[in-house]
């Protein structure tokens, strides 16, 4: 039991040094800038008030309760619980 403490308590200190030293990277010589795909150009004034129509005609939107949340941790993350959670145990 005191072995797989010890082991447990090394990994905790092995893995916490290990990820300051990754943050320390030098960053990339160049930065290159580019525009983002994704925006489009504005509405103009005819399209917003069509699209406004369409929202206030809209039932699926009036009854809209929200998205599902969804949580994602890393394989570092659950490293670290699984440690402190056996450090709780033993």
């Amino acid at each position: 039991m005191k072995t797989l403490r010890t082991l447990v308590l090394s990994a905790l200190v092995l893995g916490g040094t290990a990820i300051p030293l990754a943050a320390q990277a030098d960053p990339p010589a160049a930065v290159a800038q580019m525009e983002s795909p994704a925006r489009g150009k504005p509405f103009s004034r005819a399209e917003a008030q069509s699209l406004a129509q369409r929202e206030k005609k809209s039932e699926d939107l009036a009854k809209y309760e929200g998205g599902h949340l969804v949580i994602a941790i890393s394989t570092l993350g659950v490293v670290i619980i699984a440690v402190i959670v056996l450090l709780l145990v033993l």
